[in-house]
């Protein structure tokens, strides 16, 4: 069963530990990152190098414990090992400049690092950052620098909306199918003997598993057609959600209108039952695409 309602987090969790731990691996096996330069007036930070090392190696995606998603925002499945791992990368690149710095003191190096501002100031205004900063000016008048908001996102009816959309068991359908006729079979030809009943089970695994069954084409149809008619179903009723809530003298609420028609004119040129798929397919520059079959996706 699918059901669609409001939830407080649906986002899907995030796990960087595979990736903070092979930047930490790498920062402890890779040649320092860190060099001052001979005169000690520079710091050189080769951090291409280590980016390469990380973007090389096996790293797992955050995302690979939840199937069909693409992009997520911030929602880590452990804020404390998240921020232990991160204090251990930050403790060893301290280390790895204390490492580098002469002496080993780093104070002392970023000291040298730094330019007295007084070697700035000149007479007059001059490239490199001279000024007269002596020079006294007088009947001057401060003005305050601002920005005026017209104040549409604070009112806006769209803020903090979210629309969460999830479908459970999708991936056990073929499962489930074979279940569900399995008892189907048991139910309707319990007078049917052993070895018959086995012929029947048995026909019916060959039909799921054969690709030109209808069995296995229905399972085609849930996976690449159904999911997406449902999302899109779910979305533009959104929209109608949201275009309910919107003063009817608002003047830009005819375009939210028009969209919202449009996409029904879509739906319905698309799921047009009378139009075989011939109908639907097009040409451009010598390829090939069938509309139905684009749309039909999620």
């Amino acid at each position: 069963m699918n059901i669609l309602e409001l939830g407080d987090n649906q986002l899907p969790p995030l796990d960087y530990s595979s990736l903070l731990g092979e930047i930490l691996s790498v920062l402890s096996k890779e040649k320092n990152p860190f060099k001052f330069s001979d005169d000690r007036k520079r710091l050189q930070i080769d951090v291409d190098r280590i980016a390469f090392a990380v973007a090389t190696a096996k790293v797992e995606n955050p995302l690979a414990l939840k199937s069909g998603v693409k992009m997520a925002t911030v929602n880590f499945s452990s804020t404390t090992a998240f921020a232990d791992r991160i204090r251990q990368i930050r403790d060893r690149l301290g280390q790895l400049l204390r490492d580098a710095a002469p002496k080993g003191n780093v104070e002392e190096a970023i000291a040298d690092l730094l330019t007295d501002l007084s070697t700035f100031k000149c007479s007059s205004p001059a490239l490199g950052f001279t000024y007269p900063f002596s020079k006294e000016y007088k009947d001057l008048e401060k003005h305050r620098l601002s920005l005026e908001s017209d104040h549409r996102g604070s009112n806006s009816l769209l803020k903090f909306h979210k629309l969460t959309i999830t479908v459970e068991g999708i991936n056990s359908f073929g499962e489930q199918l074979q279940a569900s006729l399995s008892n189907y079979i048991e139910s309707q030809f319990a007078d049917l003997d052993a070895d018959e009943l086995e012929d029947l089970h048995e026909t019916l695994t060959d039909s799921i598993e054969n690709k030109k069954s209808d069995l296995y084409e229905l399972r085609r149809i849930m996976d690449t057609e159904s999911l997406g008619k449902l999302k899109r179903e779910a979305k533009i009723r959104y929209l109608e959600f949201i275009l309910a809530n919107i003063d009817s003298n608002e003047k830009d609420r005819v375009y939210l209108q028009d969209l919202i028609r449009r996409l029904r004119l879509l739906e319905d040129y698309i799921n047009d039952s009378d139009q075989d798929d011939e109908y639907y397919r097009v040409s451009y520059e010598g390829t090939f695409v069938n509309l139905r079959d684009m749309f039909a996706r999620a």
